[in-house]
């Protein structure tokens, strides 16, 4: 989440501490993020000796409604989250600047705000996304929406390269 590498003037920590499965600590370097979406991306300053299991990626653009999903998250503290929630909708478009809420998967999840950021996964563990707030009308239910992956690989490697803080949108949109 971009907003957890950022002071208290908005701006990008140059380094910051990640906390590895195994509990462990290293520094991390802000690489780029995208704050519409509340992505952020971290390259840690060393390499680990055994890297961490790769996890099996699905394919967003091919979710459905009503999929069982799962969301994992790691809020401050000792304690770890999981939600379980269904899909209520799929993307509706890939262009998100006009309305957020048109480019994520909608669930019925409810995700603790500190735990928001973490994998969304399929029944069969699959990664489908990233658990992201879900702006609400006062008085409306909270409510989890997921950044689907294929987005966030798109994202991730624009980063990697242009190395941005800021949102990369113009003000123009073309829709399919």
């Amino acid at each position: 989440c971009d907003h957890l590498v950022r002071d208290d003037a908005g701006q990008p920590v140059a380094l910051t501490e990640i906390e590895l499965p195994d509990d462990n600590r290293t520094v991390g370097a802000f690489v780029g993020a995208e704050p519409m979406l509340d992505f952020a991306v971290l390259q840690m300053a060393r390499r680990l000796p055994a890297p961490p299991p790769a996890l099996d990626l699905a394919d967003s653009d091919h979710v459905e409604i009503g999929h069982w999903v799962i969301a994992l998250g790691d809020p401050p503290g000792p304690e770890k989250s999981f939600a379980v929630g269904v899909i209520a909708s799929a993307p509706q478009r890939q262009c998100y600047q006009a309305e957020l809420s048109a480019t994520r998967l909608q669930s019925s999840l409810v995700v603790a705000p500190g735990a928001l950021g973490g994998p969304v996964v399929d029944i069969q563990g699959q990664v489908l996304g990233v658990s992201v707030e879900q702006k609400q009308e006062p008085g409306a239910p909270p409510a989890t929406s997921i950044l689907p992956i294929n987005l966030v690989l798109t994202l991730l490697e624009a980063l990697k390269v242009a190395q941005s803080q800021r949102s990369p949108w113009i003000g123009v949109s073309v829709l399919e």
